[in-house]
């Protein structure tokens, strides 16, 4: 764990303060200048800061998902409450963001062959429908809540229609993916809030399988149909691979979709001159999502975690240790 120089700023007498929570963006470009790669004791993590760093952290032959990673969401539980919730880190394990070289490589590939332009256009007429819908709904009652009352429902009903999942249960779909999330949300140490998490992985596991199984009999045009297609003439990507795949799906949709829509909307509404300059001329909308996503895009930071112990700008990173990559802080170096 490398030394603080004299005057450089402390991650740690920020993390918990309500201003850091509301803006963190002042420290992280501080830490950018004086320490871009600090341990945090409140995190437990090594918290990268700079782009170069962030960037070459991505390629570097020390740094991946880590076999602890999945462990880590329980260890603040007793050694009886962590015997229940194997399970639950066997969930998490199998999530491709946890994964390191070869298998990470080899689900994104799989991933990436089946997550055609044609799955995606195919999803536009029901996109485009549910959109108006809650636009009208909305201005029928005069008001809207751009989380709950569109952002959401809008995000919740991409992902389901996209994984072929009847009107019928999505409701019960939704559900259980709340619950999941909750966990993942939480400081992870109310035991209650685990045990719901992993009783809802496995019925949503448990209907996942059925959803593959009925896509067999009656095939459909969507990710799923895409996947089972790919599956036909790749024999390394079986059931155990297919199913943490859609999982990943629903991870790395659901929330993001949601989140960028939220924030996206906020940042237009606090930049009225952006908000105008994109409102009368709605060609530069590809180029104004990009920036969104750069400037407060839905995922502040992704975890990875030393291979081997290993140099780093002067720092000793041991095996094991956490990383935390601030992508929201290295999107404005």
């Amino acid at each position: 764990m490398a030394q603080l120089l004299a005057g450089t700023l402390r991650l740690d007498d920020h993390v918990n303060s309500d201003a850091y929570l509301q803006d963190p963006y002042v420290i992280w470009a501080q830490l950018r200048l004086e320490d871009p790669i600090q341990w945090s004791d409140k995190l437990s993590a090594w918290v990268v800061t700079s782009y170069s760093l962030v960037k070459q952290a991505g390629k570097h032959p020390c740094i991946g998902g880590g076999s602890d990673r999945a462990s880590n969401h329980v260890a603040k539980f007793s050694i009886d409450e962590r015997k229940q919730l194997e399970p639950l880190v066997g969930y998490y394990s199998r999530f491709m963001s946890y994964m390191n070289p070869p298998e990470h490589s080899t689900q994104r590939a799989f991933l990436s062959e089946a997550f055609t332009r044609r799955v995606v256009e195919n999803l536009r007429p029901a996109i485009q429908s549910r959109v108006e819908e809650l636009i009208d709904s909305n201005l029928a009652r005069g008001r809207m809540d751009i989380l709950i009352d569109f952002a959401l429902p809008l995000s919740s009903s991409i992902i389901l229609e996209m994984l072929g999942i009847q009107s019928a249960d999505r409701q019960t779909f939704i559900e259980w993916i709340a619950n999941a999330f909750a966990f993942l949300g939480s400081d992870q140490s109310d035991f209650k809030i685990a045990k719901r998490a992993m009783d809802s992985y496995l019925e949503m596991s448990l209907y996942l399988e059925s959803v593959i199984n009925n896509h067999r009999l009656n095939p459909r045009d969507d990710l799923v149909g895409a996947l089972l297609n790919l599956q036909r003439h790749e024999p390394n990507l079986t059931d155990a691979r297919l199913l943490p795949l859609l999982v990943t799906v629903i991870h790395g949709g659901w929330e993001t979709t949601t989140t960028l829509i939220v924030n996206g909307t906020l940042n237009l509404l606090s930049h009225p001159k952006q908000w105008n300059r994109l409102r009368d001329a709605p060609s530069v909308l590809k180029s104004a999502i990009g920036e969104i996503l750069r400037f407060d895009g839905p995922f502040k930071g992704v975890t990875r975690a030393a291979q081997l112990s290993f140099e780093w700008e002067g720092r000793r990173i041991q095996s094991g240790d956490s990383i935390i990559l601030m992508l929201a802080a290295a999107n404005r170096d």
